[in-house]
């Protein structure tokens, strides 16, 4: 799946696929291993990225999902 992301007004395009039961995410010329679990009243989440950790709340509305770190 593709998503679009926004960091400091630069928009930027990350594909997420899943590999032998991990999730990887590629920009670019990079790759990430992803990590995510859902905590709480399920709307928030633990994401781990190349083993730094962060906290993301997602806002479901209709076909879009916003993100906030």
């Amino acid at each position: 799946m593709k998503y679009i992301a926004t960091r400091n007004g630069q928009e930027l395009e990350f594909t997420i696929e899943r590999h032998g039961g991990r999730l990887q995410a590629r920009c670019g010329d990079r790759t990430y291993a992803l990590d995510v679990v859902l905590v709480g009243d399920g709307d928030t989440f633990s994401l781990l990225v190349d083993g730094m950790s962060y906290d993301v709340v997602a806002d479901v509305q209709r076909e879009q999902v916003s993100l906030q770190m």
